[in-house]
């Protein structure tokens, strides 16, 4: 996880073990419904991706819900726990952020997102790069407005 913000990165790998890493991130709009991120590490961009809004717009979580294909599915996995694992002198801990989603003001629209590892992230992850440009449809990819969150902290031992 790409973060351009310290304290963001230090909590998410001390206390969620998230291991995320900081990075420079640069957003660009081509066009009204086009936009870009580029996401560096030193001079070295990492990975990129662009956003292709021009097949819906906005409409209310309540509506997507029925309306836009997948969406359900989404939100029930944006609801599963995130597996985080702490590094300590004892060896690994493994924790479970639990993520609470209000989603009572919150508006959806599909999206076309392509993405592209440029460099590996880590080792082991050299196939990701050879895959090239990876492209969704719009009915797997969702921009979302206006969604309140929480996270449970401290984070909780996993059970499944």
């Amino acid at each position: 996880m790409y973060l351009d913000n310290a304290q963001a990165v230090q909590i998410g790998n001390l206390y969620y073990g998230y291991f995320k890493e900081m990075a420079v991130l640069s957003e660009t709009a081509s066009t009204s419904t086009l936009s870009e991120l580029d996401v560096a590490q030193g001079s070295a961009t990492v990975f990129k991706w662009t956003a292709d809004t021009s097949s819906g717009s906005f409409v209310p979580s309540t509506s997507a819900t029925g309306t836009l294909y997948n969406y359900q599915h989404a939100i029930r996995i944006m609801s599963m726990p995130l597996l985080g694992t702490v590094s300590t002198v004892l060896g690994p801990i493994y924790t479970c952020s639990f993520w609470d989603w209000n989603l009572q003001n919150t508006e959806v629209r599909p999206v076309e997102v392509t993405s592209q590892f440029v460099q590996a992230p880590r080792s082991g992850t050299t196939s990701w790069v050879s895959q090239g440009p990876m492209v969704s449809d719009e009915t797997f990819a969702f921009q979302v407005q206006g969604v309140v969150w929480q996270l449970a902290y401290p984070p909780l031992p996993c059970s499944f």
